[in-house]
């Protein structure tokens, strides 16, 4: 077995420590939004799924264990990796990391949100049709109703007092 140079071992004196740092904010990070988007995230889908509460819960549940799925597979595999021989390379290593985690995790929120939005304002074009409908058929029914008396008036030869 060959003996490992003094640089080896000091260009990996840090490294651990980045590890370290970068999974414990990974976490926390991704812990944070996930609550957030489960919080917030209902109020879009109960637009989308209206009186469907269940099924709105149930989607919400899902996309969120799917964002905490990506976002942490995500950031097991950017862990690995870097050299920090000084403690500011182990600072710097963990910094861009992160920041590279927050980028990936900004523009899958960003999807996520165009597609809920669009999600949204499916069902509400949907439901605003299906009011117009149900308006319309109340109308309908209320004129039938209407033409109904008037008709049952005239046959029995009293006024219509409307």
């Amino acid at each position: 077995m060959e003996p490992v140079s003094t640089y080896a071992q000091n260009a990996n004196d840090y490294i651990i420590n980045v590890y370290v740092v970068y999974s414990i904010l990974s976490i926390i990070l991704i812990s944070w939004l996930a609550v957030t988007l489960y919080r917030n995230g209902s109020h879009f889908l109960a637009v989308v799924f209206r009186d469907n509460t269940k099924l709105a819960k149930a989607v919400n549940h899902l996309l969120v264990t799917g964002f905490i799925m990506f976002s942490l597979g995500f950031a097991s595999l950017t862990v690995a990796g870097g050299k920090a021989q000084t403690v500011a390379e182990a600072f710097e290593a963990s910094t861009k990391k992160f920041g590279i985690l927050l980028v990936v995790l900004a523009f899958a929120h960003l999807f996520n949100m165009l597609v809920l939005n669009n999600m949204r304002k499916t069902a509400e074009r949907k439901y605003s049709e299906d009011d117009k409908v149900g308006m319309k058929t109340a109308y309908e029914k209320a004129l039938d109703q209407y033409n109904v008396a008037i008709a049952k008036n005239a046959t029995s030869g009293e006024p219509f007092s409307g």
